[in-house]
């Protein structure tokens, strides 16, 4: 039990330190973020130096940045202020919290505490080691940090040159560089486009003047089709075949200049001459399009124009043979018809001398027959007697 209760004051003590620890830390950043001559304003002790928050910041960040690294000197007063030169004396290093490094009433008290030690130029340079006492006297810089001694003329000291590392220009150089590569890059892509553009008319003409060609022999091998319009479909195909003899040849041109562009290193320019030759091929690649459409269409003309020349002749042909069919059944129908009037009056002629000869075969008909002329040969015909003249009718008187 007695265990239980030591082990948890022990707890209790070890809080309340740390929360004591936690106040103190509290306190320090206050401290640090409202020093004096951090808002131009007065302290307690007078009035402060001149300064800038961010500028302590910057500063206890330095100092503490050399802490961690194990370097517990500054030879180039970084966490520091610097005094102004004085001739016969070196340059007094003084704490960064100081806001200046100089003789002014000021440097004498700095956040309400004696400062004179560690922010006033001349102090500072009579607390060297080797005048003042051993155990407070103020090293040199690059043995101690500030306040310290400087024993380096930054001023004298050589400012390294800066030099291009790998590729990257200087600061003044970085934005008009970086708009240069820019548009070198712009450039490129440009010039890109333009052989992908190229290509696909050269791809586009090909196709058009294969499907002229391919249509053009297909209709040489047609002997209906005239020979004036063959004569214009033979003159169109050797157009064709120029067409895809050039597109081919310019299509490697164009991988050739493919693989130049995509060489270049980003950034660099395209050389003018190869820029001027893109354009070239380019145009001719629009030419070459214009021309294979134009075979195209103008084949698919002379099909249309050669069909309908062969429809006009046949139904030419036609009209021909219809006019002589209708010419041979007029013909053919008044031959019908005198045949028909030839055997009407052939009948016609048996009827009455059938008839003329049963008229003769008839009894009596010999005694009603005349006497015939003998000088003549031929009977004379009967003179017609009168008819007789019948009696008048007599009426009876009825008594």
């Amino acid at each position: 039990m007695n265990r239980i209760v030591l082990i948890f004051a022990i707890r209790v003590r070890v809080n309340r330190m740390m929360m004591k620890m936690s106040s103190k830390m509290l306190m320090v950043l206050v401290a640090l973020t409202n020093f004096p001559g951090t808002r131009g304003g007065s302290t307690q002790g007078g009035s402060t130096a001149p300064g800038t928050q961010g500028a302590f910041l910057s500063k206890q960040l330095a100092a503490r940045s050399l802490s961690a690294a194990g370097l517990p000197t500054d030879p180039h007063c970084k966490t520091g202020i610097i005094s102004m030169k004085a001739d016969g004396k070196p340059q007094s290093c003084c704490a960064g919290y100081c806001g200046a490094c100089n003789d002014y009433d000021t440097c004498k008290i700095v956040r309400g505490q004696a400062s004179e030690n560690a922010c006033c130029a001349s102090k500072v340079y009579d607390m060297r080691c080797g005048k003042a006492p051993a155990n407070v006297c103020l090293k040199k810089c690059s043995e101690s940090t500030p306040p310290c001694i400087m024993d380096i003329d930054v001023d004298a000291t050589d400012v390294p040159k800066i030099e291009t590392v790998k590729g990257v220009p200087p600061c003044n150089e970085v934005v008009p560089h970086a708009r240069q590569m820019h548009a070198a890059a712009i450039d490129k892509a440009n010039v890109l486009t333009d052989l992908h553009v190229t290509s696909a008319k050269f791809k586009e003409a090909l196709r058009y003047a294969h499907a002229a060609k391919t249509h053009l022999e297909d209709d040489d091998q047609d002997s209906e089709i005239p020979k004036e319009y063959k004569e214009k479909m033979e003159a169109e195909l050797k157009r064709a075949n120029l067409v895809i003899g050039h597109a081919e040849k310019e299509m490697q041109k164009v991988d050739e200049f493919n693989d130049k562009v995509a060489g270049i290193t980003s950034g660099n320019p395209i050389p003018r001459d190869l820029k001027v030759s893109i354009q070239g091929v380019l145009l001719g690649a629009r030419n070459d399009d214009e021309k294979a459409l134009a075979s195209t269409e103008h084949a698919d003309s002379l099909r249309y124009q050669a069909y309908h020349s062969i429809a006009e002749i046949a139904a030419e042909k036609a009209q021909e043979a219809a006019e002589k069919a209708r010419a041979a059944a007029e013909e053919k129908a008044k031959m019908e018809a005198a045949a028909k009037a030839a055997e009407e009056a052939a009948a016609k002629a048996a009827a009455e001398k059938k008839a003329a000869e049963e008229a003769a075969s008839a009894p009596g008909a010999e005694a009603a027959k005349p006497s015939a002329d003998p000088s003549s040969g031929d009977a004379a015909d009967p003179p017609m007697a009168d008819p007789p003249i019948p009696p008048p009718l007599q009426l009876a008187t009825v008594q």
